[in-house]
């Protein structure tokens, strides 16, 4: 089987960016430094039997924050993401020896247990991105190459789930067969399902009276230079009538500009954008003003992007800069937020998670050690204040930083990785 796992850097430009949009994942990242992972590592936590015991002789494995194990089906497994439900969830990996595999993990028996139907790597797909459910009978995921399958609960007494798959068209004219389609995602809110692909977004619809399908309904192609290209990497809302999109501009001058678009009923509207020039992006003519630029900015992309309520919007901006977006009438305010360098030197974040609009969740780590890190940001609207959540199991922090953090709630949150997806239940 032809697979190609990309989790960490590539020597190519354009590979290099969609890696990381595709869910963050740059796994041999470095993580926080000695001092802040020991302290981490030195809260206490009781737990009845070792965690290299058989699983069936464990106690809960927790941390003493609360972050507790749950049982993978197979050693190896990557974690790309995860889609959490009350009492359940859905989840997305990879691995070099099971190719790609969709999971479900139930809290009857906190266990995970393969749901796919292995038709993803008959198709040779060679890359998994994202995953999202709109209740706890059907879930949907992307793939490479350009792939949405689409899973749906049996009804008792069958057992296995059925898959459809649907290949999105490619908007890129001049895009050739060698290029890793890593620009891809699925999500959706109410009975509004989109998905992307490269510089589209795709709405789930029925086109002309016929079955349904993924209808494209926005492309970016509005290019300043013969060079530039455009990728959708995430979307955000919990409403119908108020979605939002990410994406960028990559002009090839050593940086990448966001983009952002609203969706109304009025149609799609950019609320933010800018051309690329050394190291900043400025206003393009008559368009709408763009994002900040984080300081240490990259060609790194990133697809972190998330609302509580539907009016404050949370967007991840590597290496370790996150934004809080508000409308404010038809302008866009921006408050610039980051963990001071005295909590977490020269930190990376690879994931982050809303839970209001004065909390949040950052899941990576900082630049010169090797422990992935949880951390707790309150009242950041006024500056933030910063704490570690705890993920040491049995004495040891994480080894591989997280790929993603999700929750429903304070008592319902993941952080998932390589080898390991950790569940808090504690607020």
């Amino acid at each position: 089987m032809r697979r190609l796992l990309v989790l960490g850097s590539v020597s190519s430009a354009l590979l290099a960016i969609a890696a990381c949009a595709a869910s963050d994942d740059e796994t041999e990242a470095p993580h926080a430094e000695p001092d802040e992972a020991l302290a981490d590592a030195g809260a206490g936590r009781d737990v009845a039997v070792a965690s290299d015991a058989p699983v069936e002789a464990r106690g809960a494995v927790c941390s003493s924050d609360g972050w507790c194990e749950t049982t993978l089906p197979d050693v190896g497994l990557t974690i790309k993401d995860i889609w959490p439900l009350p009492g359940r969830a859905f989840a997305l990996a990879e691995s070099r020896s099971f190719g790609i595999r969709a999971l479900e993990w139930n809290e009857a028996d906190s266990t995970w247990r393969y749901i796919d139907d292995n038709s993803q790597n008959e198709a040779l797909a060679d890359h998994a991105t994202r995953i999202w459910s709109p209740n706890a009978d059907e879930v949907y995921y992307a793939a490479a190459p350009g792939t949405i399958y689409h899973g749906t609960r049996p009804a008792p007494p069958a057992t296995a789930w059925s898959w459809s798959r649907e290949r999105l068209p490619e908007n890129v004219p001049d895009r050739t067969e060698d290029a890793k389609d890593l620009i891809l995602g699925v999500w959706g809110v109410g009975s509004d399902i989109y998905a992307w692909r490269s510089n589209t977004i795709f709405r789930r619809a029925s086109e002309d009276g016929g079955a349904l399908g993924w209808v494209p309904e926005h492309t970016v192609d509005d290019a300043d230079n013969p060079v530039e290209v455009f990728y959708i990497t995430g979307a955000a809302g919990t409403r119908p009538d108020e979605v939002w999109f990410r994406g960028y501009r990559f002009g090839g001058n050593f940086i990448n500009c966001e983009i952002l678009i609203r969706r109304t009923p009025e149609g799609y509207h950019r609320i933010a954008d800018g051309v690329a020039t050394f190291r900043q992006c400025t206003p393009r003519d008559g368009g709408p003003p763009p994002l900040p630029s984080p300081s240490g900015a990259s060609n790194a992309l990133s697809s972190q992007f998330h609302t509580s309520d539907g009016r404050r919007f949370f967007l991840l901006q590597p290496p370790n800069q996150y934004s809080q977006l508000t409308m404010e009438g038809e302008s866009l305010s921006v408050t610039v937020g980051s963990v001071p360098s005295a909590v977490v030197r020269a930190p990376r974040w690879t994931a982050t998670w809303s839970e209001s609009a004065d909390r949040l969740w950052l899941a990576g780590g900082g630049q010169n050690a090797r422990w992935g890190v949880v951390m707790r940001g309150s009242e950041i609207g006024d500056g933030g204040s910063y704490q570690y959540s705890s993920t040491v199991l049995n004495g040891a922090p994480l080894t591989k930083l997280p790929t993603q953090i999700r929750g429903t709630s304070p008592t319902n949150l993941w952080a998932v990785g390589e080898g390991y997806a950790l569940h808090k239940t504690t607020p």
